[in-house]
């Protein structure tokens, strides 16, 4: 249930305010049962841009709880958290809901998520040096078996949680070591917090926003990087950039790069190289794990490094001997890359130095593919992302400024429509296929081309369809089915739904902010995923030039929503609706049934009823029956015009227009009389001639 403010409310509030003389702001109300204090922060369960706020629950909600209030941009993971209420363990902060509010500080709906305030302090707080020196039964204790149990939960309820780091973990509010608390995970999209530390090198390859849902691989990996974190004594890695980092883990493999100089006893070395191993498939699963708790030894596989070049390639005055890093910078620099590649350096390169002669080929094959492009814009773009995720496993979809992976792709979207920043890029990488190249470049069994091909598949033919309905928004919520509409309509309101939508639709129409008519590309599109039986078949109606079917369509859009989950009365969307139907009223030929069905419309306006205002202004009956009327008088009125330009033709001649006009009507009286006389004379003798009774 949302809990938006009253259409009766004035601006600015969200339900009734309790009043608290000893706090600066008014708490925020939530379903009558949870007061939402935005003048007390809480810090430590801030995560970037969701900040969180002590709450207090009344009679529903008892206890203690901290709200986390999420970024319109940063579209949360809203489909998940039934999974994640399902997952009963003590070591998980339990979610008491989810909802929407009005937030006073931001003017605007937001999405919260509602804890139970039970976590205490964070472990590790944010910042270098990543190191926690924990003894390895402390370790065992507080933190691999409870997360181990995690973990198993995670895989019987099919969820995965993305935010698996020390900074995220919790001492339970714990006076010593005991078992950790596990933060949230659903207020941001997937992994958007997660430093690259913690993720692997396909993922932290992407950007933040691009990640995508992750699999429990990924939890498990981020589950050894903790680990590692809490064992070590030094951070390796503390002064290196997010780059220099991810090119830690690819040349020295992600064991190495974590650990450093640090040695750990055999049997927790034993685990750390299991769940950091840089092959998913190769990578622990829970029940390798379990097999380790147990006390069974397992011997992880070494990790297959990038092979080093015999001798390094100069591209922009650098020197590289791995094909990953060159790939990466000449992604950067597509102008310049494009040269080597065309003059056939690098082929060379990769042929001899690198000794790997199926790349080689893969560039050759890339540059003949690209050559049907070749200076129109965008060449250079377009070639270094067909021809990157053939060389490089770990490369995400990269295009322009977009690092992304597939899954990734709806809510990197989101954020740049709601942001208002050039959706081309986004536009381009469907269009021409490259993220279904990218699709069919991989190699990992554990990826869902089943459905991640039929989604871009269709998000093509999107693409190529401009009409209302499809496009780009329509992308936008197929790939992204947790967000919010992104009309400019509803720009301070989070509508998940048909529902919602009509109903701040008549909270606007009251205030006088929904003009012109309500329904534009965004809505259209949002509905059409999400409650397609309410809207797809006005489709035609909505996308049509015709003024009166465009009116008609969003009536009866409207009015399907209403009949459909029988909502009530919606008086000012109705009222709204009487300035734009002249043109309805007008395709009735009729004057007086005109002004009836005006008069019928506005009665039903005034009841808030969209079902008997469409019902009037769509009735079959009434609508045939003037139509009917219509071709009677069209024909009447042609013959009446046939007629007149034949009598204008004959007074052309006024010489002879008298003498053929009294000829016609002396013949006429002439057989008038003869018919007359005829009749008599029959008459009377039939009646000389009858026999008498």
């Amino acid at each position: 249930m949302v809990d938006r403010p009253s259409t009766d409310d004035p601006p600015g509030k969200a339900g009734e305010k309790i009043q608290n003389p000893g706090r600066k702001a008014l708490p925020v109300i939530y379903k009558k049962d949870l007061e939402i204090y935005q003048d007390t922060p809480l810090k430590q369960y801030d995560t970037g841009p969701i900040k969180a706020y002590a709450a207090r629950g009344t009679e529903k909600f008892e206890g203690n709880f901290f709200v986390l209030v999420c970024e319109p941009s940063l579209i949360p993971r809203t489909g998940s958290t039934s999974h994640y209420a399902n997952v009963r363990n003590s070591s998980l902060v339990p979610l008491v809901d989810k909802g929407v509010v009005y937030w006073p500080p931001a003017a605007q709906e937001r999405q919260i998520f509602i804890y139970r305030d039970v976590l205490g302090q964070k472990i590790l707080e944010d910042g270098p040096p990543a190191a926690l020196g924990w003894r390895p039964e402390e370790a065992m204790a507080c933190f691999i078996r409870p997360m181990i149990e995690i973990l198993q939960d995670f895989r019987n309820r099919d969820f995965v949680h993305g935010s698996i780091r020390a900074t995220n973990i919790y001492d339970g509010g714990a006076l010593k070591k005991t078992p950790i608390m596990l933060g949230d995970c659903l207020s941001l999209p997937p992994s958007w917090a997660q430093p690259v530390l913690y993720e692997t090198i396909p993922r932290a390859l992407a950007s933040s926003i691009g990640r995508g849902q992750g699999s429990l691989a990924d939890d498990i990996y981020a589950f050894g990087v903790t680990l590692a974190v809490l064992l070590r004594v030094n951070d390796p890695l503390a002064k290196m950039s997010d780059e220099e980092i991810i090119r830690c883990k690819i040349e020295h493999s992600s064991y190495i790069a974590l650990t450093g100089k640090d040695r750990f006893k055999g049997s927790l070395l034993e685990l750390l190289r299991g769940v950091l191993h840089d092959q998913e498939n190769e990578r622990w699963t829970i029940d390798d794990i379990m097999i380790w708790l147990d006390g069974r030894r397992l011997s992880p596989k070494q990790v297959t490094r990038p092979k080093k070049a015999s001798r390094a390639l100069t591209f922009m005055g650098r020197k590289y001997f791995f094909l990953p890093f060159l790939l990466a910078d000449m992604q950067a620099e597509p102008s310049e890359a494009v040269k080597i590649l065309e003059n056939g350096e690098m082929d060379q390169w990769i042929q001899r130095c690198l000794e790997n002669e199926e790349a080689a080929e893969e560039v050759r094959l890339a540059i003949s593919h690209s050559m049907t492009d070749n200076k129109a814009p965008g060449y250079e773009h377009k070639l270094m992302a067909r021809l990157r995720p053939l060389l490089d496993e770990n490369a995400p979809v990269q295009y322009k400024n977009l690092r992304l992976r597939p899954d990734g792709f709806g809510r990197a979207l989101a954020q740049d429509l709601i942001q208002k920043k050039d959706p081309s890029p986004f536009i381009e990488l469907v269009r021409e296929s490259t993220v279904l190249s990218w699709i069919s470049a991989r190699r990992d069994k554990n990826l869902d081309v089943g459905a991640l091909v039929p989604k871009f598949e269709s998000c093509r033919n999107f693409i190529r369809n401009t009409k209302i309905g499809f496009g780009l928004e329509r992308c936008l919520y197929e790939l992204c089915p947790e967000a919010h509409c992104l009309s400019d309509k509803f720009t301070n309101y989070l509508v998940h739904n048909a529902e919602e939508m009509i109903r701040i639709l008549e909270k606007l129409c009251k205030e006088n902010k929904a003009k012109p008519l309500f329904l534009d590309r965004h809505s259209v599109a949002f509905l059409s995923v999400v409650d397609p039986k309410t809207i797809d078949p006005f489709l035609h109606d909505l996308g049509t030039p015709e003024k009166y079917k465009y009116i008609l369509g969003n009536l009866k859009c409207l009015a399907a929503i209403q009949k459909r989950y029988d909502m009530e009365p919606f008086p000012s969307i109705s009222k709204a609706f009487i300035e734009f139907l002249a043109p309805v009223y007008e395709r009735f030929h009729d004057r007086v049934m005109q002004q009836k069905v005006k008069k019928d419309v506005e009665q039903f306006a005034e009841t808030g009823s969209l079902i008997k205002m469409l019902n009037a202004l769509a009735n079959s009956e009434i609508i045939s029956r003037d139509y009917s009327s219509f071709q009677a008088a069209g024909a009447e009125y042609a013959f009446l015009l046939s007629e007149e330009k034949s009598l204008t033709r004959e007074l052309q001649d006024r010489n002879t227009f008298a003498r053929a006009t009294g000829r016609r009507i002396s013949a006429g009286i002439a057989i008038a009389i003869a018919i007359i006389v005829i009749s008599f004379v029959s008459f009377a003798f039939f009646v000389n001639k009858a026999p008498l009774f």
